[in-house]
């Protein structure tokens, strides 16, 4: 769910239902609203650092075999 601030800033939140309540008579749903801006930035740039690493392993083995093989 993207939500956008009075300030006008856009921000990335997961909502969870947490279950009944009831108040004055009336029953309504808890639900938590969390930002998950930071946490998605962090997923990314760590996706990111894994891909490179992948890429620099399997640059290193090309390498490292051709030079073996040749």
């Amino acid at each position: 769910l993207e939500i956008v601030r009075a300030d006008g800033a856009r921000v990335l939140c997961e909502v969870r239902h947490q279950g009944s309540i009831r108040w004055s008579e009336q029953e309504g749903a808890l639900l938590v609203v969390r930002d998950v801006t930071e946490r998605r930035a962090l997923e990314r740039a760590l996706a990111q650092v894994a891909r490179r690493e992948r890429e620099q392993v399997a640059h290193d083995l090309h390498d490292g075999v051709g030079q073996m093989l040749a």
